[in-house]
């Protein structure tokens, strides 16, 4: 008699490269502003920061100030693309009256170029992110994520249905939606 076990476990979904200060306390964020992430891409960048802010408003918990009074404090303060400051930050987040700001970058985007489906490269999304608390005396990151989502990645893959994993390998805005959904759920602050 000869018996098999399976030849390996069913992958599982990807673990986000996260981390959050033990100095933080969750209860004194109640609004967020998101600023405009950098990128090379300006409409993807765009994108995110909407998929983003979606996100964040689904769970029910923060209040985000309103898209179009951050983009304008941006335009008006000539911030648009620049690492900000501590200092900067808290300005920033006292005239937004927010408790905390979101922001950072896309360090890498791919897209699908190709009119060709075999030459077609599946799109993947590098980002940087960080969200700094201004409820201390100094402006403190509270929470951080560093990581990559590449379409190809049967981790990645494990967030969507099956009937979905073909759309995510060819649909930039779909990884853009589904990013930031995996990213919001490590919010559970």
């Amino acid at each position: 008699l000869v018996s098999f076990s399976g030849c390996g476990s069913a992958p599982t979904a990807k673990q986000i490269n996260t981390g959050r200060s033990a100095f933080f306390s969750p209860d004194r964020i109640r609004t967020i502003a998101i600023m405009p992430l950098n990128g090379s891409n300006t409409n993807r960048a765009q994108e995110l920061t909407r998929e983003l802010t979606v996100q964040i408003l689904q769970l029910n918990r923060f209040e985000v100030v309103d898209h179009y009074k951050v983009a304008t404090l941006v335009e008006d303060e000539g911030l648009e693309g620049i690492d900000l400051s501590d200092t900067l930050v808290k300005n920033i987040a006292r005239k937004l009256q927010a408790d905390a700001i979101l922001l950072g970058e896309i360090t890498n985007f791919q897209e699908p170029e190709s009119p060709y489906p075999l030459l077609r490269k599946p799109p993947f999304i590098g980002l940087s992110l960080r969200i700094v608390s201004i409820n201390q005396t100094m402006p403190m990151t509270i929470w951080s994520m560093n990581d990559t989502f590449d379409s190809r990645d049967r981790q990645v893959k494990q967030y969507v249905k099956r009937s979905e994993r073909r759309r995510l390998s060819t649909d930039p805005y779909f990884l853009i939606q589904v990013v930031a959904k995996e990213i919001v759920k490590t919010f559970a602050f």
